[in-house]
């Protein structure tokens, strides 16, 4: 019998990733928003997902499925929050996470992911005007 207490590995919390901070070889474990999901083949003629991930900043980056689970249990769908795990790799000087694990999550509001303004639309018009009033000059 073992005299010592051996600690049980913790498991990392997943995060709301942002593609800048993403850097080559790290794994990664959080949420990004699928904006396209496609089936490709690949030159083995396996067929791998590639898709297309958005952070909150609006930066996007490709991820690839090499192995993904068979469809019929496996749904990856456009528009949806997506909790993966994977890898940080470069492939022709860009970035690529190769998907080790994913699945789409509710959980997650996908308004968070939406590329916006912080200011409503109609204060954004007024200070517009307001500008074009103080502009004076006869070209413009």
């Amino acid at each position: 019998m073992l005299d010592q207490v051996v600690p049980k590995t913790q498991r990392v919390k997943p995060e709301l990733l942002t593609i800048n901070d993403l850097e080559v070889n790290s794994t990664i474990f959080g949420w990004l928003f699928a904006v396209k999901v496609q089936t490709r083949t690949a030159t083995n003629k396996k067929t791998y997902l590639q898709t297309t991930l958005r952070d909150q900043q609006g930066n996007e980056i490709i991820a690839r499925y090499f192995d993904p689970p068979r469809k019929d249990t496996f749904v990856l769908q456009e528009g949806k929050v997506v909790l993966l795990e994977g890898l940080v790799e470069e492939y022709n000087n860009q970035l690529q996470i190769k998907l080790l694990r994913a699945e789409t999550d509710e959980i997650i509001p996908v308004d968070i992911f939406t590329v916006g303004t912080r200011c409503p639309l109609a204060q954004l018009e007024a200070d517009f005007e307001h500008l074009i009033d103080k502009v004076d000059h006869a070209g413009l």
